[in-house]
């Protein structure tokens, strides 16, 4: 069931935990960035080391399914029993694979290969039985078959014989309108596109520094996914926004930064002047808003005094919960 949803908040710290919490954000994000690029070293070591065992499957079929294990992740054993623990996140999936795999070819550049048309791409079925009710319709196909191959071939020679600036894809498309009153009726077209254009083929590119490059000392902001985490030095202010998606925040707060952020907040020690709210909206909440009036949002989790003061101004009530000076609540 889709839920998209969103979620903002800012939280104030002492001058002493804004550095601490600085220092404790780089250095989790870098030991993150080293342990995706030791998981891309192992894939580009595991795929070269089965080139020939693996040489059927795709490139990028070779990659999604060693990605797909770290994604299902491995076994725990603790007192809570046996689970199943991701051993990465799907954003970070993606960042595999896009280390992994060379660069997509700009919109300037040639992205297709011109393929020499055969008789396997316009295969003839074999003839049924003579009394078979089918052979006259197999017979029909077998000569469309034939003739499509021709043309096909015809193409070919058109988009070699003038080859130009163009890339591959529209001289072939251009080949094909000419020669629009030959074809017959239906796919015809687009059956002789895919068998003379095909796409480059994925290249394995060996995963270094600079596809996970570290994080400054410095840091003031970081991206990940569809959640956002600013640090301003001047406020002692740490902002996080998740934009609006389907099921954003229950992602935000399970990927690497957010579990980054939820245990940093829990180091910090809360002082008057300090704490904070974020605010939580989903799109049944702006329905249930726009229906039937009142706010679109609410204070989905609060730390600190001025967490605290937010709570009470909105419920009219303290938190059940009775301060803490180093709990994250939610």
């Amino acid at each position: 069931m889709s839920n998209y949803d969103q979620e903002q908040g800012q939280v104030v710290v002492s001058t002493a935990d804004f550095a601490k919490f600085r220092k404790g954000l780089v250095q989790a994000l870098n030991d993150h960035q080293e342990q995706l690029l030791a998981h891309a070293q192992a894939i580009h070591t595991s795929i070269l080391a089965t080139a020939d065992a693996e040489k059927d499957q795709a490139l990028e079929t070779r990659i999604a399914t060693r990605i797909h294990k770290l994604l299902e992740g491995k076994t725990v054993h603790d007192r809570l029993g046996s689970r199943q623990v991701a051993q990465i996140s799907v954003e970070d999936g993606y960042r595999l694979h896009r280390a992994l795999v060379g660069p997509r070819p700009s919109a300037q550049q040639e992205r297709h290969l011109l393929r020499r048309p055969t008789a396997d791409l316009f295969p003839i079925q074999p003839m049924p039985p003579a009394d078979a009710p089918t052979r006259a319709l197999v017979r029909a196909r077998n000569a469309e078959q034939k003739a499509l191959l021709g043309l096909a071939r015809q193409v070919h020679a058109e988009v070699v014989a003038h080859g130009a600036p163009a890339p591959v894809a529209t001289r072939v498309r251009a080949a094909l309108d000419r020669l629009a009153d030959q074809l017959p009726p239906g796919a015809a077209a687009r059956q002789i596109f895919q068998a003379l254009v095909k796409a480059k083929p994925a290249v394995l590119v060996r995963p270094t520094v600079k596809h996970f490059p570290l994080v400054k000392a410095s840091l003031t902001s970081v991206l990940e996914g569809d959640v956002s985490l600013r640090l301003d030095p001047v406020t002692r202010t740490v902002h996080w926004r998740v934009e609006n998606n389907n099921h954003a925040v229950k992602r935000a707060w399970e990927s690497n930064l957010g579990q980054v952020f939820h245990r940093l907040l829990g180091q910090m020690t809360w002082t008057r002047g300090t704490g904070g709210h974020f605010r939580y909206s989903s799109e049944y909440d702006v329905e249930d808003s726009r229906d039937y009036g009142g706010s679109a949002s609410h204070i989905s989790r609060h730390v600190g005094p001025l967490g605290e003061q937010a709570y009470a101004r909105e419920t009219g009530s303290k938190p059940s919960h009775p301060p803490t000076p180093r709990r994250l609540r939610s």
